[in-house]
């Protein structure tokens, strides 16, 4: 098995960019989800809410990054903000302090989606833990949902594939890692995986959510598939009956990928690396 795609999603929600190598940190790949929109009050928006931020494009670039999009140009974030402002902000479930971007920043994005919203970026030294459940001990992630990477097998999506009237891309599950060569569902059975250096450890299945039927290239979504499908095989009390709830999954929460938590860091994965089930 190996990697057949890297990928970071710079801005939460907004569109990923597909690497050819990248270092893993403690929480999560390098410049992934590092950024992320929130409302007025200090909540996370995702293409849940504004499925337009689908089709917002990333683009990294030195000590920037370049979003853009139709009828609005681009616009340039630094990767650091100076003397912002320190606001606390909740993902989910959770609650972490972030550092605001700038004016013009904070209007450009609510021009582009019609709402009044603010750009936000993790400092260093915010330290967002996983779930309790799963945690090591102070194991942390991004703004990413709840995990630090996301691992995929390309045959998992080719069997989901032949199950659908019309196949989906890869991109509509959001992955960092896709993997070559392992068997459908395969990633289920991990509990540690090897790459290059780094050893990964397989925290919980994914639960997945409405944004999987929004086309990442449109921003239109299907509203139906690929879940509906997905329920008909990959809900959580099929796939795991005996133990979803020690998962922390309902019965009925649709599976496809898995959780994972680097547990050495500063290692560079790349396209081509081998993948070993440990």
């Amino acid at each position: 098995m190996f990697i057949s795609e890297i990928n970071v999603y710079p801005v939460k929600s907004l569109r990923g960019i597909a690497l050819e190598t990248a270092v893993v940190e403690d929480r999560g790949l390098v410049d992934d989800r590092r950024f992320m929109i929130i409302d007025k009050n200090n909540d996370l928006v995702t293409q849940r809410e504004f499925s337009k931020m689908a089709t917002i494009a990333c683009e990294l670039r030195d000590n920037e990054i370049i979003v853009s999009s139709s009828g609005h140009g681009e616009l340039r974030i630094p990767k650091e903000f100076e003397d912002s402002d320190v606001v606390r902000v909740r993902v989910w479930q959770s609650y972490c302090d972030a550092i605001a971007a700038n004016a013009g920043i904070n209007k450009w994005f609510s021009e582009v989606l019609e709402t009044d919203c603010r750009l936000v970026k993790m400092p260093l030294n915010t330290r967002r833990q996983i779930n309790e459940v799963f945690n090591k001990g102070d194991e942390i992630v991004s703004f990413a949902d709840g995990y630090p990477v996301l691992v995929i097998g390309e045959n998992t999506l080719a069997d989901l594939n032949s199950k659908l009237e019309s196949e989906i891309p890869m991109n509509r599950f959001r992955p960092n890692i896709v993997v070559s060569d392992s068997g459908p569902f395969e990633e289920d059975e991990w509990e540690k995986i090897r790459i290059g250096n780094t050893i990964f450890r397989i925290t919980k299945p994914c639960a997945r959510c409405a944004i999987t039927t929004i086309d990442q290239a449109t921003g239109i979504s299907d509203v139906k598939e690929p879940l509906k499908t997905l329920a008909s095989f990959r809900k959580a009390e099929q796939v795991y009956p005996e133990t979803y709830e020690n998962l922390g999954l309902n019965k009925n929460d649709v599976l496809f990928g898995q959780n994972l938590v680097a547990e050495n860091f500063g290692q560079l994965i790349k396209i081509g690396d081998r993948v070993e089930v440990i």
